[in-house]
């Protein structure tokens, strides 16, 4: 996120903003991001793209823009929480 005097800002980004593409890209990287599933069965790749855009949906992850480094990213709503309370300002909302 930018620092600007302090305040780390980004900008959350709509869903219905993004191509389909870019979406599913966001998500693929999500879901490499957070690492192998070696539960109790594996999950495959297209499963974890409908559990992770349902969880778009339902705003339990949100879609970031750094506009310094023009980079875009997923968090989760409890990664998002601790952004907010470390001087994080949100410039545009959903």
């Amino acid at each position: 996120m930018t620092q600007d005097k302090g305040k780390k800002t980004g900008i959350v980004i709509a869903p219905n903003r993004l191509s389909s593409q870019a979406l599913e890209a966001l998500i693929d990287e999500f879901i490499l991001r957070e690492g192998t599933d070696y539960g109790v069965r594996e999950i495959d790749l297209q499963t974890k793209r409908e559990q992770v855009a349902r969880q778009i949906e339902r705003q339990q992850i949100v879609i970031l823009f750094d506009p310094a480094l023009e980079t875009t990213t997923l968090l989760t709503t409890e990664q998002f929480k601790r952004l907010n309370s470390q001087n994080f300002e949100i410039l545009a909302e959903r």
